[in-house]
């Protein structure tokens, strides 16, 4: 409790919840469970987000490239995405085209 989220992207009917680590060279385990809480406590707690689809995603920005996670749980909550600063757009592209998002009001 007490933490916030980098940014919340809303892209399509997508909610991206995304987590920056600055000259992060890596995926550290505790960054990647950071932003998975954040959009995990999204779910449970924001009652307008209880329904939508939801993509975690941990930017370090000096780590190598990682394959996009297509993987979603029952929950609508979808795997962590990794990449690094040139691969965000490349991820919220790939996921805006491959997830089918519900409409979404963002006000």
């Amino acid at each position: 409790m007490g933490k916030r989220v980098d940014l919340i992207f809303i892209c399509k009917g997508i909610i991206f919840v995304i987590e920056f680590k600055v000259n992060a060279k890596g995926y550290e385990q505790a960054s990647k469970d950071q932003a998975l809480d954040y959009a995990i406590d999204l779910k449970n707690f924001h009652e307008a987000s209880r329904d939508k689809v939801l993509v975690p995603v941990l930017v370090a920005t000096d780590a190598p490239k990682i394959e996009i996670n297509k993987t979603c749980g029952d929950d609508n909550v979808y795997g962590i995405q990794l990449c690094n600063v040139d691969g965000l757009a490349r991820v919220i592209i790939e996921m805006s085209e491959y997830v089918a998002g519900a409409d979404l009001d963002p006000d």
